[in-house]
């Protein structure tokens, strides 16, 4: 996947799915090619369908989509797993950097979001540009990229911002590499510094 993105310059994207009959998790061959900035809706609608009706899965539990750039999860890549109200429950994310993969994970602790009983009509925004404004960063008018607002902006507090409010299991690796858990039990009021230092070291 990373390789396809590398030569289109597109995301693209795969459901993790779970057979029960075999107790074994499976991947599609093929990934769907999305668009430079994102999967749309109706690519993964469509990779549901060829989930269940191709393969015969019989639990979707997660996705891996690729980013062209070196950016890490977006408020909407963490969302799924979080949003009481989809479809299905994805109980982890992964993505495809040009360097490094990183996974998010539900813990047995992870506080999911009814929206419906905060926001119901613009949830979505709402999640998007409080954690966006979080790490320093304004989404553009179009919504297909962001421009920073801040002194001192860093797209990784989106990631580490979201997984500690809401207790997701961070892990980050090289490519062919193990994949080593990220810390982020740490106050989000003075300890930003050490644990973004912390996490770009690894």
């Amino acid at each position: 996947m990373r390789n396809e993105t590398k030569g289109d310059g597109n995301e693209h994207y795969a459901l993790i799915t779970y057979d029960e009959n075999a107790r074994e998790f499976t991947f599609p061959e093929i990934s769907a090619k999305g668009e430079p900035y994102e999967v749309p809706k109706e690519v993964i609608i469509e990779e549901v369908r060829k989930a269940k009706e191709d393969r015969g899965a019989t639990s979707i539990v997660g996705a891996i989509h690729t980013h062209p750039s070196g950016v890490p999860f977006s408020p909407e890549d963490l969302l799924p797993m979080l949003d009481k109200s989809q479809m299905y429950s994805m109980v982890a994310v992964g993505i495809a950097t040009r360097r490094e993969n990183l996974f998010a994970f539900q813990t047995k602790e992870t506080e999911s979001i009814n929206h419906f009983n905060i926001m119901p009509e613009k949830f979505y925004e709402f999640f998007k540009d409080y954690w966006l404004k979080k790490a320093g960063y304004k989404s553009t008018k179009n919504d297909k990229g962001i421009y920073p607002i801040s002194f001192f902006p860093n797209i990784w507090r989106v990631s580490l911002g979201i997984a500690e409010r809401h207790r997701l299991a961070l892990y980050k690796g090289k490519p062919n590499e193990d994949l080593v858990r990220i810390q982020t039990n740490k106050s989000l009021g003075g300890g930003w510094s050490n644990l973004l230092q912390e996490v770009l070291q690894r």
